[in-house]
């Protein structure tokens, strides 16, 4: 049924029209990167709970075609190149897609994913040196780690202040120009 998807490439997909014995609304699918080794995470929903199944990539496509045979009508699959559609009819006739993938960002298969923060951790900054919430080499203190992210926030809310102020100004200054001309 998968025959012509490289499960290597695979970054997301969707799982969609529930069966009416299924016991769950939708699903997800990306890949992941565990101990070095790539997985595709199966993540099903239920209306209280998720479940999460990793597969490695040479069991992935029966699994796949397991769950469209018992949990769901509808599956999605995006690689960087493609845009795979499998839709199971009410006669279980099996109705096929490929289409050229628009999609220009691609997410990151890392397990953790890494915040960005406005202060980055590995440059020291002076005050918070002094503050002692960062060492001289702009490692963050295990004690004051939950301060160094409150700090973060702070710098967040007021960046994003300070970029909604000055587009303000930016748009009120066109219009008293352009009232004037």
């Amino acid at each position: 049924m998968f025959s012509s998807i490289d499960f290597k490439e695979i970054y997301k997909g969707s799982l969609s029209k529930p069966r009416k014995s299924s016991n769950f609304i939708k699903g997800n699918i990306r890949q992941i990167e565990l101990s070095g080794n790539p997985y595709i995470q199966i993540e099903l929903f239920t209306s209280t709970q998720t479940f999460h199944k990793n597969y490695s990539l040479d069991i992935i496509g029966i699994e796949l075609e397991k769950v469209l045979k018992t949990e769901f009508y509808q599956l999605t699959i995006q690689d960087k190149n493609y845009v795979y559609g499998y839709k199971l009819t009410s006669k279980e006739h099996l109705l096929t897609n490929k289409t050229k993938n628009t999609t220009k960002s691609f997410l990151s298969i890392s397990h953790n994913k890494e915040k960005k923060y406005l202060i980055k951790e590995g440059v020291a900054v002076p005050a918070l040196v002094d503050l002692g919430v960062m060492t001289k080499d702009g490692k963050v203190v295990k004690a004051y780690y939950d301060k160094y992210r409150q700090i973060n926030r702070f710098l967040e809310i007021f960046d994003d202040t300070i970029k909604n102020i000055l587009r303000m100004l930016l748009i009120l200054l066109i219009l008293a120009v352009g009232s004037h001309i």
